[in-house]
């Protein structure tokens, strides 16, 4: 049986990384270590960490390193693991009893060119989701969401690890498929992360994330269109398209181009509006500032994916110029 090491990168998570132990310790297949690499946490993170150890049925690593992002602080913890396969997950994330078995159970069943699995992420259901709640879903798989990974130790470093400047678990995920290798998806191995609260408008903080898209096109071309479609979504590109057309109208005089952008708007805004809304509780207020966000987004996504688009050769690194995992 294969050995397992779990990775963990964790950035000021005190309050919530007792939770994913206990969840670990739980593990009706426990794995052999864990590695908690804590990225220059300010808070109590290593001290909540620090009371499991001798308390857990695996080995306990504890890494403390400067702040680099998740992408360096797993690929850190990869460098210290010692398991034949390495699992990922997120310090606010809750692994099922059986996520681990069933993981493994599904990995034992594939060849070599399995480089590891993915699983399904719902969330924790505490808390129903509102417009303000940043969630994560993986639902039917293709989204190698890193909360909820395994891999083969000597399919990381077929590629290096993570790149650690942008879209890192893409980015790695597209790697491994680009070379022939193959990536299950098990629905029974199920991590559950829990809605985060926040506010309506930080989604236009996340916006500036937009700019690494542009990049992982540059590198994947034809893996980011057979799992993410289109560098510019169609309903978002519709939406800035008929303002683009309403402001030019008003400007001209046009009352026709003005109409024409408006219809063209309404064709585009439902989609970008109920991506927002789905699955969620609202109200009337809440409905207002959707429609707020739905016709301003789209603006702020595109000026953000062309930034990224136009400035990619200054800000894409050679192959192997940001990886920071030894070969070993």
């Amino acid at each position: 049986m294969a050995t397992v090491s779990v990775v963990i990168p964790s950035y000021n998570q005190a309050q919530w990384i007792g939770r994913t132990l206990d969840a670990l310790i739980a593990q009706s297949r426990p794995p052999d270590q864990v590695v908690v690499v804590d990225d220059g946490s300010t808070d109590d993170t290593i001290k909540v960490v620090e009371g499991y150890r001798g308390k857990t049925p695996f080995d306990l690593e504890i890494v403390r390193q400067a702040n680099g992002g998740p992408g360096a602080a797993r690929n850190r913890g990869v460098q210290e693991a010692t398991g034949e396969v390495i699992a990922f997950t997120d310090s606010d994330a809750v692994a099922r009893v059986d996520w681990l078995a069933n993981a493994m159970q599904s990995l034992d069943k594939e060849g070599d060119d399995c480089a590891g699995i993915e699983g399904r992420v719902e969330d924790d259901g505490l808390n129903p989701p509102t417009i303000r709640t940043h969630q994560l879903h993986n639902l039917h798989g293709g989204h190698f969401l890193t909360c909820n990974m395994l891999y083969r130790r000597k399919a990381l470093h077929a590629v290096g690890g993570f790149r650690t400047r942008y879209r890192e678990d893409s980015d790695l995920a597209f790697s491994l498929l680009e070379r022939g290798y193959r990536i299950v998806f098990e629905p029974s191995a199920v991590v559950d992360h829990p809605p985060r609260e926040g506010t309506a408008w930080e989604v236009f903080q996340l916006a500036k994330k937009r700019k690494h898209d542009a990049l992982l096109w540059a590198r994947h071309p034809d893996t980011c269109r057979q799992f993410l479609g289109s560098l510019y979504p169609p309903s978002e590109s519709l939406v800035l398209l008929g303002e683009a057309g309403v402001v030019v109208g008003l400007l001209v005089g046009a009352s026709a181009v003005v109409s024409l952008g408006l219809v063209v708007v309404l064709v585009g805004l439902p989609r970008v509006v109920l991506a927002s809304l789905e699955g969620r509780q609202f109200n009337n207020r809440d409905y207002a500032t959707v429609l707020v966000v739905g016709l301003t987004l789209p603006a702020v996504n595109f000026f953000y994916r062309s930034w990224g688009f136009w400035f990619r050769p200054q800000t894409l690194p050679a192959d192997g110029a940001d990886q920071r995992m030894s070969a070993n």
